[in-house]
């Protein structure tokens, strides 16, 4: 965007200047690194310059709410914990309790009204048991004081197969499009849609006008000639030729007119041309004529101009480098590159690699190069590309807190509000007149004393005395006049529930008689006696744990060789594979006896044995009667692995080798 013609260095903004350039394409890095902050339901921040990624761990805010258990909370509409109330739960026969007031008075007529809630916390205070149950359970009495306990245990309608609408709905669109189908929730749909015919005017444009071009429009007329002679009749014409006057109107004004000769022979190619103002009535004025030089006349015309044609010489004084203008005479810097013309330059950062002092928007740049991924940890997760051609945003998925999706009566939660841990309380029934959160009606009553329990996890939140009744489906609780509480359900209680210190059939362990009343000995057991034992301990085909049998492992399974001498061996010859002064090896795996015999013609033989190079024993022979030969038996034991080898100093031959292997 700068002008240079060579007469002066230049400076490129934004290059080797402070300035703005229009650039185009992306940069690979900001100049200075920026802070992505998030604020709002989450906050956190990370630096980043675009060069590469960058990742942000997110913090969620805190609703208000401190970490805890709760019975019962306050969500909003994002479905964070706001506020959790500690529900007191249990209710109380107790005309007084704590935080409780509860009226029981003599009673002929039992109303007793039991509501459980799923979601509004409900406190108690009166007799009470424990009835398990989704949805809302409630206990009433008749006049006869007989008290039920109903709930959502027995489900009808199709609630068991929320999967599927009980009765199937029709979707319908009315208006300019129509369609409907039928939907029962138990599989996806389509609609069929019919777009309505519509009506609307169109506009036909009229025919656009044309215009012709005509004599008025452009006007043209040809002037009086020039007399042979070559006199100007006319003020301005240079010669005898023909002149064609272009003027705007008809009526006058600025015109221009270009003179033609009549042929080669009258003024050559000369042509000319003026301008002045034209008036139909008279009185023009003109400018001179002017020559036009072309090539065919620019030997006459050219000034200083010797010879003819191209080859002529110019008598023209030229000054400075025009002579040289393949380079400059004074070098010029580009960028702050030395240029003079001669050569092409590189300016570095520019088509180059290298540093430029680089202002405008490069530091601001519109686009990355690269575009690079933001990554969100921490509370939430999510990713995005961004490039910063356009906004971005990003789906963020909250971090699991490890509770199963479901409803729950009682939840634990975290500082942020979110829900870590869920129980599915059992809320208490009340009785009393006056509860934190619940109205209830008690009428006089003296006989009838039921306490109901609540648990949270492994808490029991209760006042006076309590039974737990636990079953599926429909409980009911009754009475009778004289007081008398019967609890009748799933539970199947009935037998000796009441005294299970005792076994209803006592039984025998060992052969011993156990009804549960006392302990028991059995004999052989804790005390001396003797066991009808059966399993296979008699005839056990292996051992529990094998035992080591002279360094040899036995578990029963199949037989084992013992490492013995003698144990699972016998007497071999082995005179035809032996020979005196050699060397064996025993590799039995067992000891080994070996017993030789020999004979030789010299007393002085004295064989000797060498067990592992060790000699272990040497022997003196007897001497045949009339033979004048010398005999000798020589026998040891050679251990597993060892070498073994017999020895004699003279000549002779054995009469005999036999080992017990």
């Amino acid at each position: 965007g700068v002008s240079f013609n060579g007469t002066a260095n230049i400076n490129l903004p934004g290059v080797n200047t402070t300035g703005n350039q229009n650039t185009t394409g992306s940069a690979a890095k900001l100049t200075t690194a920026r802070t992505l902050s998030l604020t709002g339901d989450a906050t956190g921040s990370l630096s980043f310059d675009g060069s590469a990624n960058a990742s942000a761990a997110l913090t969620l805010a805190s609703t208000g709410i401190a970490a805890g258990t709760y019975k019962s909370i306050t969500v909003d509409a994002k479905g964070r914990a706001t506020a959790g109330t500690d529900v007191v739960t249990g209710l109380v026969t107790s005309s007084s309790a704590t935080g409780v007031s509860n009226v029981a008075t003599t009673n002929t007529n039992t109303f007793l009204n039991i509501t459980e809630k799923v979601g509004t916390a409900t406190a108690s205070a009166g007799t009470s048991t424990q009835v398990t149950g989704a949805g809302t359970v409630t206990v009433s009495s008749d006049t006869a004081g007989k008290i039920t306990i109903t709930g959502a245990q027995s489900i009808t309608g199709n609630a068991a197969t929320a999967t599927k609408l009980a009765t199937a709905r029709t979707i319908s669109l009315t208006g300019n499009a129509t369609g409907s189908t039928t939907f029962d929730g138990s599989g996806n749909v389509s609609i069929s849609v019919n777009v309505g015919d519509d009506t609307h005017n169109h506009t036909t444009l009229s025919a656009l006008p044309t215009y012709a071009k005509t004599a008025a429009n452009l006007p043209m007329d040809w002037d009086k000639g020039v007399q042979a002679t070559f006199v100007n009749t006319g003020a301005g014409y240079p010669s005898y030729g023909g002149v064609t006057t272009i003027r705007p109107h008809s009526n006058g004004g600025g015109a221009l007119q270009l003179y033609t000769p009549y042929g080669t022979g009258y003024g050559g190619d000369t042509v000319a041309m003026r301008f002045g103002n034209y008036n139909s009535n008279g009185g023009n004025s003109w400018t001179e004529f002017k020559y036009l030089v072309h090539d065919k006349n620019i030997d006459q015309y050219a000034p200083g101009k010797t010879g003819s044609g191209a080859s002529g010489t110019w008598g023209i004084a030229i000054t400075g480098n025009a002579a040289t203008a393949t380079k400059l005479a004074t070098a010029r810097t580009i960028g702050g590159v030395s240029f003079n013309g001669t050569a092409n330059i590189n300016l570095p950062g520019v088509n180059t690699a290298g540093n430029q002092n680089t202002s405008g928007n490069a530091a601001t740049a519109t686009k990355l190069q690269t575009a690079r991924t933001l990554s969100l940890t921490g509370d939430a997760t999510g990713s995005l590309s961004f490039d910063g051609s356009a906004n971005a945003s990003a789906a963020l998925t909250l971090a699991s807190t490890g509770i199963a999706a479901g409803t729950y009566r009682s939840v634990t939660v975290d500082a942020k509000g979110r829900a870590t841990a869920g129980n599915p309380v059992v809320i208490g029934l009340v009785t009393s007149s006056t509860a934190t959160g619940v109205s209830n009606v008690a009428t006089t009553n003296t006989n009838t004393f039921l306490n109901i329990t609540e648990k949270v996890g492994t808490a029991t939140a209760s006042a006076g005395t309590s039974t737990q009744v636990v079953g599926a489906g429909t409980v009911t609780v009754s009475s009778d006049t004289a007081g008398k509480i019967t609890i009748t359900g799933a539970q199947s209680i009935t037998g000796n529930a009441a005294t299970a210190t005792k076994l209803a059939t006592a039984r025998t362990i060992g052969g011993v008689s156990f009804d549960g009343t006392a302990n028991i000995n059995l004999p052989g057991v804790n005390t001396t006696g003797n066991q009808n034992t059966s399993g296979n301990a008699a005839t056990a085909t292996k051992l529990q744990t094998p035992r080591a049998i002279n360094g040899v492992n036995f578990d029963g399974t199949a037989a084992i060789n013992l490492p013995l001498l003698g144990y699972d061996q016998s007497w071999q010859n082995l005179k035809a594979s032996r020979a005196l002064n050699t060397v064996y090896t025993n590799s039995t795996g067992k000891p080994i006896m070996v017993m030789v015999s020999i004979e030789t013609s010299d007393d002085w033989g004295e064989p000797t044995v060498q067990v592992n190079d060790v000699q272990i024993a040497r022997t003196l022979g007897y001497q045949s009667s009339g033979t004048g030969h010398w005999g000798m038996n020589i026998s040891f034991i050679v251990p597993a692995g060892h070498t073994y080898q017999v020895i004699s100093k003279v000549a002779g031959s054995y009469m005999e080798w036999a080992e017990l292997r």
